[in-house]
């Protein structure tokens, strides 16, 4: 009766050993598929963050990692883009910067002085003084101009 209950026992122990085996083994396969996608996120992230607005990922696994690599995969033309409006309004302010005026005339009444404050890249301001010398006096003209174009603004 020992011998059989020790059979039984190590038969047991044998079948819990092999389950808790194979339930490790398949736990592992299972967080591979989780963690692989993780990592190839992980990765393409480090290339989109050095500069590289075609790092892509491909993640088939019909979950939300999946969705997350498709959202990965618009976002870097999406910085792409951002990036060169974001160079072309540095030209432009620099553009902008370059037409008005460098000196301020001095005039022996007036204090005359000007300045632009841009809330972004670029603004709509503008001014410029303008010598008019007509019939041996000397005049000033004076510029000043506004312009609105929030509607050319892109829309993030």
């Amino acid at each position: 009766m020992v011998k059989e209950s020790l059979f039984w026992l190590q038969g047991a122990t044998t079948v819990l050993l092999a389950a808790g085996v194979a339930a490790v083994v398949l736990a592992a396969l299972k967080a591979r598929n989780v963690t692989r996608p993780v990592h190839a996120l992980i990765e393409a992230g480090r290339k989109l963050g050095s500069g590289d607005y075609d790092a892509r990922v491909e993640i088939d696994t019909g979950d939300e990692l999946e969705h997350l690599g498709r959202v990965f995969n618009e976002t870097g033309p999406k910085l792409r883009d951002m990036q060169r409006m974001k160079e072309s309004l540095g030209l432009a302010a620099a553009i902008q910067h370059s037409l008005l005026p460098e000196k301020v005339p001095v005039l022996e009444h007036f204090d005359v002085a000007g300045r632009c404050v841009y809330c972004d890249e670029t603004g709509g301001d503008y001014y410029d003084f303008i010598p008019l010398d007509a019939g041996g006096r000397r005049r000033l003209g004076l510029v000043v101009g506004d312009v609105s174009a929030t509607a050319l603004r892109p829309r993030w």
